[in-house]
């Protein structure tokens, strides 16, 4: 038996059907300007879903026109009822189209046909070239479709319609669904159907009599009076909303199936709106474009420390990081300190890597001693990604860091406060697209995390160094924007001196009166149990 795995298969996405399912899947979901995006979130998620976990043979998109279809010639009353597209719909609906162009994928959009209609015709040409199909959408119209070579699949709630579970779902195979749509209508469409027949009296009947033609035809023999008028006074009323209900494979397209086969992503133009609506969380899943090697240095000798220490005190600008046994920086020790004054260099001082075979690292109360002259002095200025942490540890190890200029984490918060995540590998992937070494890829996660020290040097050189280097090229990219958006004076003059005082309140803590709140303590008590005796009385 051949694998079903190994046939190529053409995915068509039911563009409308997912613009819609989205914008009422996730609400509330708007950029820092209140432009609504949740309808472009959802449809960009699917679209990624379906291509990262089906990698698809051939994929493309259809799309509904402006405008009116054949079936408002058949019907003048087709989808009257509909209400117009939602406001906050309206705007996100070119995002979307951008944003499968981005991808690259084809999609069809034929004035006159709806989208049904292109997919029921890219299905039949599909067919004939022994492709098979699946129709990515949650719309039962397109369950007719569905034969042997050809499913739908429902990515939102994860099930995929062959011709047994079309079935199970009418009590029909798929080729009869058309007839029960008939039959009972469609109140989204205005398709009308026949007054009085629902989706259960519609299975039975074309369960019983095959097709509209063949129960019309027999109409006179229903038992149940109201059905047997009904049908016997609404034979074209049935026709015309079976007519409307079937879907038509003759729309005239021009399909070469080798521009159907998906190609990589346009990474800039895709990162372009994926970062104009704010996306960071889809981010990570953009291949980011391979950056320049970067060079990275152990400095396990004092000659080395006292020649990086002399380099770094002609620079303007120093990036630091450390690495430490804690997330409390009070009980924190250093494990390691990495600095870069340079995009894609940097070094990393490893003071506690204590694992077998570890290399011979420079006494950390050495390290610290001429550390302290360069990091002490105003110049070169320091920056840093969450610094509130790092000048913490540093305090704690005997170093009070001057001249603090720049904290990545706090830029990002101001300019925009309402993101999911300021952490350092968002940052990187939003503004620099560029993955960085993430601290479980280099610890292990849960109970298969090994504490930073006993990280091999080499491995952490590259994290805590590539750390230090893309805080440096983050703060090249955040401080015009800050400008461009007057923020540079509410961040510099009030969130980075906040972040001081706030360094300084950590590390001198809270002093309490003991005694006080021990006395307030025993005349709460003594008045508790005075209201649970009043309580057992009144009960």
């Amino acid at each position: 038996m051949e694998d079903a795995s190994s046939k190529p298969r053409f995915f068509i996405i039911d563009g409308n059907s997912y613009i819609y399912r989205a914008f009422y899947a996730i609400r509330g979901l708007t950029t820092s300007a209140g432009m609504p995006t949740n309808a472009v979130f959802g449809f960009a998620t699917m679209l990624m879903k379906v291509v990262k976990e089906h990698s698809p043979s051939y994929l493309a998109v259809a799309f509904d026109p402006k405008g009116p279809t054949r079936r408002h010639g058949e019907f003048k009353d087709y989808k009257s009822h509909r209400p117009p597209m939602p406001r906050d719909l309206v705007p996100q609906v070119p995002f979307i189209h951008r944003l499968v162009e981005a991808f690259r994928i084809p999609f069809f959009v034929k004035e006159g046909h709806e989208a049904d209609d292109v997919i029921a015709t890219l299905t039949q040409m599909a067919v004939q070239k022994g492709i098979d199909v699946v129709v990515v959408s949650g719309d039962k119209d397109l369950l007719q479709l569905v034969g042997p070579r050809v499913s739908v699949y429902d990515s939102l709630k994860e099930r995929t319609y062959g011709p047994a579970e079309v079935e199970e779902r009418f009590g029909v195979p798929p080729e009869r669904v058309v007839e029960i749509m008939g039959l009972m209508g469609d109140a989204s469409d205005n398709i009308p159907g026949v007054p009085g027949v629902g989706e259960k009296t519609a299975q039975a009947l074309i369960k019983t009599y095959g097709t509209i033609e063949n129960l019309l035809a027999h109409a006179h023999e229903i038992s149940r009076p109201k059905l047997r008028q009904s049908l016997l006074e609404n034979t074209d009323v049935a026709r015309l909303s079976r007519a409307l209900a079937q879907l038509h494979a003759d729309v005239p397209l021009e399909v070469d199936f080798e521009r159907l086969v998906p190609r990589q992503a346009d990474t800039p133009a895709l990162l372009a709106i994926l970062r104009e609506l704010e996306f960071s969380s889809l981010l990570k899943f953009v291949s980011p474009e391979k950056s320049e090697e970067a060079d990275y240095r152990t400095v396990l000798n004092e000659h080395d420390l006292v020649e990086m220490i002399s380099k770094f005190s002609g620079y303007s600008f120093l990036s630091i990081d450390t690495e430490t046994t804690s997330l409390d920086p009070m009980l924190a020790e250093l494990v390691g300190i990495s600095f870069c004054g340079e995009p894609a260099t940097g070094y990393y001082v490893p003071l506690r890597h204590t694992y077998d075979g570890a290399p011979q690292q420079i006494a950390p109360e050495r390290v610290i001693a001429l550390l302290k002259p360069l990091l002490e002095a105003p110049l070169p200025q320091k920056v840093g990604q969450n610094l509130k942490y790092d000048l913490l540890v540093l305090r704690h190890a005997g170093i009070d860091v001057q001249g603090v200029a720049f904290d990545t984490m706090i830029a990002s918060y101001v300019l925009n406060p309402s993101r999911a995540s300021h952490s350092l590998d968002a940052l990187a992937l939003e503004y620099l697209n560029y993955k960085t070494m993430t601290y479980d890829e280099v610890t292990g996660k849960g109970k298969n995390q090994i504490p930073f020290g006993q990280v091999d040097v080499a491995t952490a050189t590259h994290y805590s160094a590539e750390d230090a280097d893309i805080a440096l090229r983050l703060k090249e990219q955040l401080e015009p924007r800050l400008r461009d958006h007057d923020l540079d004076r509410l961040f510099h003059d009030v969130e980075m001196r906040l972040m001081l005082v706030l360094v300084d309140m950590e590390q001198a803590g809270v002093r309490i009166d003991a005694g006080l709140l021990q006395a307030m303590s025993g005349k709460l008590a003594r008045e508790i149990g005075d209201m649970a005796k009043t309580i057992y009385e009144l009960a």
